[in-house]
């Protein structure tokens, strides 16, 4: 990971909120119109409080020539700015501190988050900004002062965007919508949902004829648009009639029939146990889950969930008040060498004072029978199991074994239902739980090839599980179970227990590769298939055989797979939302509740499931009419890049509507020809075409399509060869073969400059350069980020602060972050101490070329050496004076980022003059940036020892957090080790300011603990036994004996206990010796031999030890002068 991210995160998040002032921005209440004519007196593109304004001039100077002022105090109320209104054009928020979140998942693995934290004042602006921009734009519908969702995602994409230009246009008035249907038509765009069909149905008629405008070709005529057209008609019924409720219910019933859609409740079994925790046994417990096998029967039990309620409670109650925690599954590999699993089940945490419930529960499935004459399966009962548990109870705090709870779940206990706490639990249980073998098969679908189905017939070695297979689209990455997964097939789905066999319908499928991946339904099923994929005509196109066992890899996956049956009818919403509407029809048809009643409770029931999301579509997906792929880029030639396409034509930059094209610089297309010099086969665009690209990243191509250019059209073919040789050093992607025989010898004239480049790009001085040396180190070993990429998503607002009304956020901070995982391979656990490592915080600011085209991300940044030494090193030459108008004149501007808005002139940049306030145009460190509060954070089982360089730092009394700041540019070393059992002290002894050990003598007796304790020193200590007492001229490394404290540091706490009779024991301070840092401990009478002599009275020559300890302090000296 490069450190320089940390030291600069100011410049960060800054480039998230700068867009604030390349658009309209508005002060507190504040609307007023801006001044459009004035004096730029001072040459930097803004207007500036006092600067000359001719707006509301009734002279001769022709309004609208300046840039305007937009955010002002109009106090003279006359709707106009005036020369001399405070403006605040130039607003640029800037956070009031920072922090940096280190915390330890494991030796290798530490979390890190990085947050950004805004004045209250600059928060509250830009609250008030962004309600009043999205207002202005129209982007959503929006209310006055009240940031929503919506709002807040469309202000943030346009931001991320650098652009508040390409937002959709209103279409409410080219539609004649009222206020509301408008708003039910912006939900369209926003993912669908009841409003969306509510409006789609006003504008576009009855499915069956769908009219009069262009959007209702996508008014599909279906059974659920049928229901939901009748629900609306009766929805506006002001006093609907009992029959006018009946004709509604019965569009229900002729439709869905009588409740076949019905799912079942989840049950089980219980058993509880109540206890107290008094004063004395307050810890942490955990209690380890384990079942009895039944040696008659042959079976095993073992208690599927248990819970924990706080109180005594007899029921496990639906309310999450009392509910504390349930049960945790997780399988794993016993060890790295051992692959066997080990399924452990097990619940823990702190009990406090108080009583508590623990239930004990078993699992019960649900039975259905196929009924052939409504060609549906009928719901018959439930199969519950039944048996033994054992419950072993630990105290974690001191390791013992507090208690065995033993008992039986059978029929005769009592059940419960599941409410959403369980649900949930569920869920959450079993996320780690399901480890299975598994076996991959590809199979490539070629056009023409008649492919029907995929059959696979199973045998499982249990006779009570079944083996699955999971299908996938293109790919399968065993470490992402939900990646490309288009179905599961468990074999149970056919409900046919004589017969385990898998199933897909491939008859549909688009030409390409699937990848079909057996596994087991439990982490221990093995077994063996036979499988295929066949034509209609049932002639196998491919077949194949497996045996699933302990020579497969494992992965985990989830025990939701029903979601993902390719037939499935019984996901969770709509079980519960088919449950409750046929629950109100069944209350009508017993005459339990009246038709209108029932009605009307359906028609909430609708509304509740659209609030759920039940309604709502998927709208990552801009395409339509199959022209394009799930990745939003289109096929059939027509669209390239992350275009948004309508009925297989281009949007965004290309601009294409209906086949005809409108590109963004002015447009060079007519009626769906294009006549620039970027035009293909009839389609525009503007850079090479997507086939010319041998890239599979799109992302990457978009950027060389730049850079890849003749240099008459701005293209810079060094740049282009050495974007793609760091792409392939990096990726594997079959297009880096096309580049190596491109640039193989003999090379043609037309790629000798690209390829030139390529051959002599240099990786390591690449990141040398552009990573700015520094990083983050464990045990000498550098941290790797996942996701390798974070910086490009640059940081995430926090909608807590931000969504809603704003005067409800006034004075709380908006807070800006970004998380990551550092991964440090290999570590090495038998150190005794470990030092965790931030080096070269800050030493170069960097320069980023912000500007398109040529790069993306932080590798746009470049070592400020780099700036203005004649040479373009940004792919658009930012870095580099430039004439923008051809004038003859350098007119490019460098950003001081100082408080005050300073630019200054690209040529005065690296000239050896700090122009700047701050000194940023000679690439001085930013240091009246905020400082970084920095909380760094080991395991329990780890404590920290010492925290160098660490401004106001504070460790943790339980030694496992270090809170401190970083404010300068010096390296930070944290010591941390295991923690491990020590004695407890007898005697103390203490660290003086003079140089000394307090007391320097100590007499004790055998068997005896000497602690010698010194916390956050001005100096770092360490306590070494010598054989003699000291003296001056002694080498210290060639008297040690017995015990030592390790590396020096700043603070401590060493312990030794004395376990001989009748001795006397010398030892010192290491680097401090020669001050005379030396002490004494007798034990008993002591042994023969001197006291310590008075080393601050020596004279004479220094010793070699001093001079080298000397040295060693001038040489860190001079170490910071550097760094500094």
């Amino acid at each position: 990971m490069n450190l320089s991210r940390l030291a600069a995160l100011a410049v960060f998040f800054m480039m998230i909120m700068s867009t604030f002032v390349t658009v309209p921005t508005y002060n507190v209440g504040a609307m007023e119109g801006g001044c459009m004519d004035y004096d730029d007196t001072n040459d930097n593109g803004l207007y500036d409080e006092g600067e000359p304004c001719y707006d509301d001039d009734d002279g001769g100077r022709p309004p609208g020539e300046g840039e305007g002022c937009m955010d002002y105090d109009d106090t003279n109320d006359n709707g106009l700015y005036d020369e001399g209104e405070p403006c605040y054009d130039e607003f640029e928020p800037e956070f009031d501190y920072q922090s940096v979140l280190v915390d330890m998942i494991s030796l290798s693995q530490w979390d890190v988050n990085i947050g950004g934290h805004f004045s209250v004042e600059e928060s509250n602006e830009m609250r008030y900004m962004i309600a009043e921009m999205c207002d202005m734009l129209g982007v959503v519908p929006s209310t006055p002062n009240v940031i929503s969702q919506p709002c807040l995602d469309a202000f943030v994409e346009m931001m991320n965007n650098d652009s508040f230009d390409d937002f959709e246009p209103d279409m409410c008035d080219a539609f004649g919508l009222t206020d509301d249907q408008c708003e039910d038509f912006t939900s369209c765009e926003e993912g669908g949902g009841l409003s969306c069909l509510r409006v789609m149905q006003e504008l576009c008629g009855d499915t069956t004829s769908p009219g009069p405008y262009d959007i209702c070709r996508h008014w599909e005529d279906s059974d659920m648009m049928t229901i939901i057209g009748a629900m609306f008609d009766y929805e506006v019924l002001a006093s609907p009639t009992e029959d006018q409720a009946t004709a509604f219910l019965e569009s229900i019933e002729a439709i869905w029939g009588d409740g076949g859609h019905y799912q079942p409740e989840d049950i089980a079994n219980y058993d509880v146990h109540h206890f107290n925790i008094i004063e004395e046994e307050v810890a942490n417990y955990t209690v380890d889950i384990h079942g009895v096998h039944n040696e008659t029967t042959g079976e095993g039990f073992e208690p599927t969930y248990v819970y924990l309620y706080e109180g005594t409670l007899d029921y496990p109650t639906s309310d999450e008040v009392p509910w504390i925690k349930g049960n945790n599954r997780v399988c794993e590999y016993v060890s790295a060498v051992d692959l066997s699993v080990d399924c452990s089940n097990s619940l823990g945490g702190l009990l406090e004072v108080g009583a508590y419930s623990m239930f004990i529960t078993n699992s019960c499935n649900h039975q259905w029978e196929y009924n052939e004459s409504s060609d549906s399966h009928d719901f018959v009962g439930y199969d519950c199991q039944y048996g033994s548990y054992n419950l072993s109870i630990y105290n974690d705090d001191n390791g013992s074994h507090v208690d065995d709870i033993v008992g039986e779940i059978s029929t005769d206990d009592p059940e419960f239902t599941f409410a959403d706490v369980h649900v949930s639990h569920r869920h959450d249980s079993e996320e780690f739980a399901f480890f299975p073998y598994y076996d991959t098969s590809d199979y490539q679908l070629t056009a023409g090839d008649d492919t029907a189905y995929f059959y696979s017939a199973q045998e499982a070695a249990d006779d009570n599980q079944t083996l699955m297979v999971w299908l996938y689209d293109g790919s399968f990455d065993s470490t992402q179970w939900y990646e490309n997964l288009m179905y599961v097939s468990s074999g149970r789905e056919n409900d046919d227990d004589s017969d385990n066999h898998s199933y897909f319908n491939m008859s549909e499928f688009e030409p390409g590769t699937y990848i079909f991946v057996t596994t087991g339904e439990h982490t221990h099923a093995n077994g063996s298939y036979d499988a295929g994929v066949y034509a209609k005509d049932d002639v196998a196109l491919t077949s194949w055989s497996g045996q699933l066992d302990d020579s497969d890899d494992r992965a985990y996956f989830t025990y939701g797979y029903h979601e993902y049956y390719q037939n499935n009818d019984h996901d969770d919403n709509g079980d519960d939302f088919g449950k409750s509407v046929f629950e109100n029809i069944e209350a009508w048809r017993d005459d339990s509740q009246t038709g209108v009643v029932a009605a009307n409770n359906i028609v909430d029931i609708f509304w509740a499931a659209d609030a759920a999301g039940m309604f709502h579509g998927d709208n990552n997906n801009h395409c339509e009419d199959g022209h394009c792929d799930e990745a939003s880029h289109c096929e059939d030639g027509h669209c390239g890049g992350d275009s948004h396409c309508d009925d297989g034509h281009c949007g965004e930059e290309h601009h294409c509507d209906d086949g005809h094209c409108n590109a963004s610089d002015g447009g060079h297309c007519e009626d769906g020809h294009c006549n620039d010099d970027h035009c293909n086969d009839g389609h525009c665009g503007d850079g090479p075409g997507e086939g010319d690209c041998p890239f599979t990243d799109q992302e990457t191509c978009e950027v060389l399509q730049y850079l890849c250019n003749d240099e008459d059209d701005g293209g810079n073919p060094v740049m282009c060869g050495w974007e793609a040789a760091h792409y392939c050093l990096e990726n594997e992607d079959s297009g880096c073969d096309e580049i190596v025989a491109a640039c193989a010898s003999p090379v043609s004239t037309e790629h000798a400059s690209i390829c030139a480049a390529y051959n002599d790009f240099n990786h390591d001085a690449f990141h040398a350069e552009h990573d700015g040396g520094g990083g983050v180190y464990l045990d000498g070993i550098e941290g790797e980020e996942t996701p390798h990429n974070w910086d490009d998503d640059k940081g995430t607002l926090d909608p807590e602060n931000i969504v809603g009304d704003i005067m409800l956020h006034d004075n709380s901070s908006i807070i800006m972050s970004n998380e990551f995982v550092l991964t440090f391979d290999p570590v090495d656990n038998t150190l005794s101490e470990h030092i965790f490592e931030i080096v070269d915080v800050g030493d170069d600011m960097g320069y980023h070329c912000w500007s398109e085209p040529g790069m993306s991300g932080y590798e746009m940044r470049i070592s400020f050496d780099l700036v203005n030494d004649g040479t373009e090193d940004c792919g658009d030459g930012a870095d580099e004076p430039q004439d923008m108008d051809d004038d003859g004149v350098n007119d490019s501007w460098f950003d001081c980022n100082d408080p005050t808005g300073t630019q200054v002139n690209m040529e005065k940049t690296n000239d050896g003059t700090e122009d700047c306030p701050n000194g940023a145009d000679e690439g001085v460190y930013l240091g009246d940036g905020p400082d970084l509060n920095f909380t760094f954070s080991v395991l329990p089982e780890y404590e920290i020892v010492s925290c160098t360089n660490c401004s106001d730092s504070v460790i943790s009394d339980d030694k496992t957090t270090v809170t401190f700041t970083i404010s300068n540019g010096e390296d930070i070393s944290i010591v941390f080790r295991e923690v491990s059992t020590q004695p407890d002290c007898d005697h103390v002894v203490g660290v003086g300011a003079d140089y000394t050990f307090n007391p320097a003598e100590l007499d004790i007796k055998v068997g005896e603990t000497v602690c010698w304790q010194w916390e956050n020193a001005p100096d770092a200590h360490n306590v070494i036994e010598i054989d003699v007492a000291y003296d001056a001229s002694l080498n210290i490394t060639e008297i040690m004996a017995g015990f030592n404290s390790g590396a020096v540091s700043n603070s401590g706490d060493f312990r030794h206990t004395f376990s001989e009779d009748n001795q006397t024991h010398y030892y010192v301070c290491e680097p401090h010796a020669t001050m005379g840092m030396a002490g004494t401990v007798t034990v008993g009478a002591g042994s023969e031999g001197d006291r310590i002599p008075e080393v601050l009275e020596d004279s004479g020559l220094p010793n070699v030890s001093f001079m080298v300890g000397a040295l060693v302090l001038v040489g860190a000296a001079s170490l910071r002068r550097r760094i500094h």
